[in-house]
């Protein structure tokens, strides 16, 4: 996983667990989507101006352009792991949670 803090995804916002959740329980449609895209084209792009903000965000998600849709430092990856472990009933163990360079590395084994 890359760590916001150490990547372009710098400006974004940490993704928190309730959004994955309203995700899970609801789809992640198109509008869903769309925010994302929103929120790279502000952050990442930089593009300020609302009416090439919006061509830019557009012209993405018709190409489907490849972003990360969601983000997390260090901390924040070690909450989401643990709170999709208890989400999820406790399916898996974390054997290795570490950072890597610009990347967290975890593996989990199924249990």
């Amino acid at each position: 996983m890359p760590d916001k803090i150490l990547s372009f995804d710098n400006k974004r916002k940490l993704t928190p667990f309730e959004h994955l959740i309203h995700d899970d329980q609801n789809g992640d449609g198109i509008e869903s989507r769309e925010k994302h895209y929103e929120e790279w084209v502000k952050y990442v792009c930089d593009i300020e101006d609302a009416g090439e903000a919006f061509k830019t965000k557009k012209k993405l998600v018709f190409m489907n352009y490849s972003i990360h849709f969601h983000v997390w430092n260090y901390n924040g990856f070690q909450e989401f792991i643990e709170s999709t472990n208890k989400y999820l009933n406790e399916p898996f163990d974390v054997l290795l949670f570490e950072s890597n360079d610009t990347e967290i590395i975890t593996v989990l084994k199924k249990k």
